[in-house]
């Protein structure tokens, strides 16, 4: 059976031959090749999709088999490419979130940052910094080439810090008075800004890509 709304002969070289008989000429679709030893000659499986239209040469008219193995094909693709979009979007709510509690924290720190440039983090803070920073760094590896580059330079340091987690600070008693070695205020605030870079640039790739 043939459907009477035309459709164009795929193109597909190698796959698609024309073959005439008697005043039509029929479009058949290669579905597989194989070589018998036995008899030492290939085994060609085709099957007829459709048939040509004379004064449109591009065209044929389809039957059930071009339905199988092409209608059927590019919806299978396109719920493929419908899920993958639903998926992305997903990450991308996602992803954002995550941007947004960066920059909550982000503003919170550099306010109470003013004027404690050499003072150092408490545990507290920089566990709830870590707790941010981790799932954003996550987040980051999505751009795997980008990620492996990323460092944060401070004047002073030479090769650098790499961007991560905030090493925890340590309790000392110096003299008789308590206190931390530690990240300090100016140090952890310039990593942060590293990090907003750095999350800026992966939206960015986002949206162009």
């Amino acid at each position: 059976m043939y459907y009477n709304d035309p459709v164009l002969i795929p193109d597909i070289p190698g796959r698609i031959v024309l073959k005439k008989k008697g005043e039509s000429t029929y479009v058949l679709f290669q579905l597989s090749r194989s070589y018998d030893k036995e008899q030492k000659k290939r085994q060609v499986q085709r099957c007829i999709i459709g048939i040509q239209i004379p004064r449109k040469p591009e065209m044929m008219l389809p039957n059930e088999n071009y339905l199988r193995y092409f209608v059927t094909a590019e919806r299978g693709a396109s719920n493929e490419r419908e899920e993958d979009a639903l998926a992305f979007g997903r990450k991308m709510a996602q992803w954002e979130k995550l941007r947004d509690d960066f920059d909550h924290m982000y503003y919170d720190f550099q306010t109470v940052s003013r004027g404690r440039w050499n003072e150092v983090v408490s545990p507290d803070s920089v566990t709830m910094i870590n707790e941010i920073l981790a799932p954003v760094i996550e987040m980051l590896k999505e751009d795997e080439d980008d990620w492996a580059g990323m460092s944060a330079t401070r004047p002073g340091e030479g090769n650098g810090v790499r961007l991560g987690l905030i090493p925890e600070p340590v309790e000392h008693d110096a003299g008789g008075v308590k206190g931390y070695e530690g990240k300090t205020f100016e140090y952890v605030n310039y990593l942060l800004g590293q990090f907003k870079g750095a999350i800026g640039r992966f939206f960015q790739n986002r949206r162009l890509s």
